[in-house]
């Protein structure tokens, strides 16, 4: 049976870990990032519509994030149940995207004429992780991430289109096992 004083400090490791990743994110060190899950995990992001390994998600973040001079994510507001060597966290981020300057050109504004700046993204999501402890300490073992708004300067190549149609969709629904506001 574990005491009040290890909770403590599972939370406290686990909240790091999930910081880390946000970090990890914006530093672009994809291979910290990966190894900040389990090697069978599962990174899922319907918004995207992808469900990928560690590894194969490191990758394709990497691809993403290069459309953007610099990303912000910050993580708060966390809620972390934990079952012996298991937990689950859910946590709301605040994610900023500055594009580069070539991104501009391939995109278009609300009025169909082209950017003639780098655009912005910032979005509100929660991350929803399983986690657990491992030889390494605790790992995710899956990640769920929510998109739960959009606010953007731009719009994709064809003109009225949102930069992320398919939240929609699904920003405005909650998931089974959603924490209340």
């Amino acid at each position: 049976m574990s005491t009040r004083i290890d909770q403590a400090a599972d939370r406290l490791e686990i909240e790091a870990l999930i910081v880390e990743t946000a970090w990890l994110l914006d530093a672009r060190d994809w291979t910290a990032l990966a190894a900040c899950y389990t090697p069978d995990g599962i990174v899922d992001y319907p918004y995207r519509g992808i469900t990928l390994p560690p590894l194969e998600w490191a990758e394709h973040a990497e691809v993403t994030l290069s459309a953007y001079e610099a990303t912000q994510h910050f993580v708060c507001n966390f809620v972390i149940n934990l079952r012996d060597d298991e937990a689950h966290s859910s946590a709301y981020v605040l994610a900023q995207h500055a594009g580069t300057p070539a991104l501009a050109g391939l995109l278009h504004r609300e009025d169909g004429q082209p950017h003639q700046r780098a655009p912005r993204v910032l979005l509100g999501a929660t991350w929803d992780d399983d986690l657990v402890r491992t030889d390494r300490g605790w790992r995710i073992s899956r990640r769920h991430t929510e998109i739960r708004w959009v606010d953007s300067d731009h719009v994709l190549r064809h003109p009225g289109e949102s930069p992320f149609a398919a939240v929609a969709s699904t920003s405005t629904q909650t998931r089974a096992g959603a924490r209340p506001a």
